[in-house]
């Protein structure tokens, strides 16, 4: 019968608890674009909006007052850990709209103008196209039809020392605010998302990311000892944490290669393998005092 090495850790810790102190963000509505989403959504004037969608990385409102009536507003998040990094909105309109959007386009932009200044960008162009939808024949002759197409490529930018404000106009008109702090962690967890660990044999530690992107787990690859490392920016919040101290094999068994970590679909859990004998164990995080560790 297989031996299962059972060993609790904490590998998951917030990261705002981290990376945000003493931080300035931007802010949307008043609200900083940070902590987590639902804090965000707490702070927002909540008579101007209703929740009308849910997703895995955004939850979407509708505005039905304020200075965004009538507005569909995107609060994107980093799904490991609910973190807010950018809040984006857009306007649509069409014929049966009663809803000008170039004259909404105006208004709004007159409006960043008078909270951020002067933009740091601004094309504004327009064409008008026609176009062929129809043709009818009469009394002989070719009567054609030609519907006229309005086309705006409109673009406000304000780039602020702590984000982006862009406003367009395209087919529709759009808003995004991009907070610099958040969104450099949000481009951090995607390229950890995607970092890929290869044993090599002749290695004895190998560190292993987790979905936090300041903590790794450090493995003694000879006898599965493991350690946790945090590190941040600014210094104050590095350390090393001790998981596992016992060695699972011992003496000449010893060897570079022989275990290894594999993530699994729940952010908390490894699986510790012995890749020689082919014994395996759950690695668990759930726990935040050391005590509860071993």
């Amino acid at each position: 019968m297989k031996k299962v090495y059972v060993i609790a850790a904490l590998v998951f810790i917030s990261i705002g608890a981290i990376a945000q102190v003493k931080t300035k963000h931007l802010e949307f509505e008043g609200v900083p674009i940070n902590g987590s989403v639902d804090d965000f959504l707490y702070e927002l004037p909540r008579e101007n909006y209703e929740v009308w969608q849910e997703r895995v990385t955004e939850i979407t409102l509708k505005a039905i007052a304020g200075v965004y009536k009538d507005w569909f507003i995107s609060v994107g998040f980093i799904p490991e850990s609910k973190f807010v990094y950018k809040v984006d909105g857009w306007l649509l309109s069409n014929d049966d709209d009663k809803i000008d959007i170039l004259s909404e386009y105006e208004d709004q932009k007159k409006r960043l103008i008078d909270t951020y200044g002067n933009p740091s960008y601004s094309e504004e162009k327009f064409s008008i196209d026609s176009v062929l939808v129809d043709s009818v024949v009469s009394n002989g002759s070719v009567q054609l039809k030609y519907e006229t197409n309005k086309r705006y490529n409109y673009k406000t930018e304000f780039e602020l020392p702590l984000g982006i404000v862009r406003l367009c106009l395209n087919s529709y008109l759009k808003v995004e605010y991009i907070d610099s702090a958040n969104s450099a962690l949000y481009d951090q967890v995607n390229a950890f998302r995607n970092l890929k660990v290869t044993q090599v044999s002749n290695e004895s530690y190998k560190l292993f990311p987790t979905n936090n992107i300041w903590t790794f787990i450090k493995l003694d690859t000879r006898n599965g000892k493991m350690w946790q490392i945090q590190y941040d920016v600014s210094g104050n919040n590095r350390f090393e944490v001790e998981l596992n101290t016992r060695n699972l094999i011992y003496g000449e068994d010893e060897e570079n290669g022989r275990f290894t970590l594999y993530p699994t679909n729940n952010t908390y859990n490894f699986i510790l393998l012995d890749q020689k004998r082919g014994m395996y164990g759950r690695f668990s995080g759930h726990t935040r005092k050391r005590r509860d560790l071993y």
